[in-house]
């Protein structure tokens, strides 16, 4: 299912029954909710920029003092100090930032994955 809404699927589009792609009887509960995060998300793209941005709201409520990041991440988050992280690195890093919404991420096992990446993500998402 990933594949295909990457390609550019419609997944409010209605077979000759009438069924989407969410709205199959006997569908996965996990392939459900997937479909149906995708589309409150306005689409692949925006579903897989969520994370992204939810790191660059993070980053402008440390900023404002609104929020506090997790102390191994202070300097990737923090903007008020003077060994700050410009934002143009900030905005790199988010380029090589692979979430559990990324395709190559999602075949990885967790154990696979980078313990900081997978740290920030739990934080992030209550989830590995």
């Amino acid at each position: 299912m990933r594949l295909l809404l990457s390609y550019g699927g419609d997944p409010e589009l209605a077979n000759g029954k009438g069924w989407t792609a969410g709205g199959q009887p006997n569908l996965d509960e996990e392939v459900a909710r997937f479909i149906g995060a995708v589309c409150d998300a306005g689409g692949w793209d925006a579903y897989l920029r969520a994370p992204r941005e939810a790191l660059v709201r993070l980053r402008s409520l440390c900023a404002l003092g609104r929020a506090t990041p997790p102390a191994d991440l202070d300097r990737l988050f923090s903007t008020r100090r003077a060994s700050a992280l410009p934002d143009a690195v900030f905005w790199l890093v988010l380029q090589f930032w692979c979430t559990a919404r990324d395709i190559q991420y999602a075949s990885k096992s967790q154990s696979d994955v980078n313990p900081a990446t997978r740290e920030v993500n739990e934080q992030l998402h209550g989830q590995a």
